[in-house]
């Protein structure tokens, strides 16, 4: 339903969905390392780095609670491939479930973000407006990418990807920034945001804004942390 606030009527907020904690996380990797385990991508006596940086992927990502359910469905859907058929193409069918995570979640993400800013924004006539015609969404949706890819130490490629974005929407955003939920950059043309701001969820930021760097020492917390009021 609507509600009339000062002669204007807009959209109650719809409650934000539950973000999955520590421990579900963990039985989730755990999960996908018994798959990879089982179906010969991994193995065991072998450790690699791959565990790890799929922790690191997860926590920064901020998975919600339907993410983490879909991500197991996933998993077990994998193992049900024959361990007689542990061949290359086991390789392939870990990636391509890895991919098919990884697009689950941006999508859930990107309808989360177009409902945000047609709720924020009275400008916003339709969804495909917003998808096509909002250079924030475009700058949030490719930092997700080289935010993805940052930590999972493809460095460079993080960095390009957030240069493209820079290039495409003036609106720059470090690889190493960590954005929460249903963040609204609205206009955006000249937006910084720097390696080790932190962005809390439900926040709206407005053109010329500077998240910019407060010390010079490297591996320090050097750029502001904004939250909701």
């Amino acid at each position: 339903m609507r509600q009339a606030l000062g002669g204007f009527a807009v959209m109650p907020r719809t409650a934000a969905p539950a973000l999955a904690d520590a421990q579900a996380v963990q039985g989730l990797l755990a999960h996908w390392r018994e798959v990879l385990v089982a179906i010969g991508y991994l193995d065991p006596a072998a450790p690699k780095k791959l565990m790890p940086r799929l922790n690191q992927a997860l926590n920064r990502a901020r998975v919600t609670d339907e993410e983490v359910h879909i991500l197991r469905g996933i998993a077990r859907r994998s193992r049900a491939t024959p361990v007689s058929s542990r061949t290359a193409r086991n390789r392939r069918h870990a990636y391509t479930g890895a991919s098919l995570s990884a697009a689950i979640i941006m999508f859930s993400r990107l309808r989360e973000d177009i409902a945000c800013i047609r709720e924020r924004d009275p400008a916003a006539r339709s969804s495909w407006e917003v998808l096509t015609c909002y250079p924030g969404l475009h700058a949030l949706v490719l930092h997700r990418w080289a935010h993805a890819c940052w930590g999972l130490g493809l460095r460079w490629l993080g960095r390009f990807i957030s240069h493209l974005g820079r290039f495409v929407t003036g609106i720059e955003i470090h690889p190493g920034a960590t954005i929460g939920h249903r963040v609204f950059i609205d206009h955006g043309m000249g937006v910084v945001i720097g390696e080790t701001a932190e962005i809390g969820d439900d926040c709206t930021i407005y053109q010329g804004v500077t998240l910019g760097g407060t010390r010079l020492e490297k591996g320090a917390k050097r750029h502001p942390t904004l939250a909701a009021a």
